[in-house]
């Protein structure tokens, strides 16, 4: 499985990150899941300690939420190599 994977000359590649600090914006309702009758399921707030999946390029890795005020504080399950 290479997806994700970066190769280059060392110190031409772009920074290694462990931890990222993110800005997020939830949407009111889950679309495509129904709750009790039509009524659509509620997004609950970010919390700390819960697990997300998230995308980074074309990585799909898991974060630890480390705090989510404002911008998100996620750590990364694999330490992922991108741009800002």
């Amino acid at each position: 499985r290479l997806v994700g994977q970066v190769l280059g000359h060392p110190g031409r590649l772009p920074e290694v990150y462990i931890t990222i600090r993110v800005k997020y914006h939830l949407l009111r309702r889950l679309l495509g899941v129904k709750a009790d009758g039509d009524k659509a399921a509620r997004v609950s707030r970010m919390r700390k300690g819960e697990t997300l999946m998230v995308n980074i390029g074309s990585t799909s890795t898991s974060a630890k939420v480390l705090s989510a005020e404002g911008h998100a504080v996620m750590e990364l399950q694999q330490p992922v190599c991108t741009e800002v």
